[in-house]
């Protein structure tokens, strides 16, 4: 289980009775609005929205470790995701 909170994005196995208390992804340099993982491929893929008033972005990310793979310049205000595998 992956989630938002306080900015950062959290790990959390379905199984665990306690909220993390570190974060998988640390969104210090980001404003992270919305998080999904590509079924197909297994990926993680955050959309970040910086401020609100430019330009976003999309940063995947390693499922496992929480390394940035891959970052894609998206319009203002990134939302959903869709994966067309």
């Amino acid at each position: 289980l992956y989630y938002i909170n306080r900015g950062n994005i959290y790990q959390m196995g379905t199984a665990a009775t306690d909220l993390p208390t570190t974060p998988f992804v640390n969104g210090a340099d980001h404003l992270f609005y919305h998080l999904e993982i590509n079924p197909n491929a297994g990926r993680l893929y955050a959309t970040d929205a910086i401020d609100y008033v430019q330009q976003g972005r999309l940063i995947e990310f390693d499922p496992y470790d929480g390394s940035e793979l891959n970052r894609w310049p998206t319009g203002i205000i990134p939302g959903d995701l869709l994966f067309l595998d």
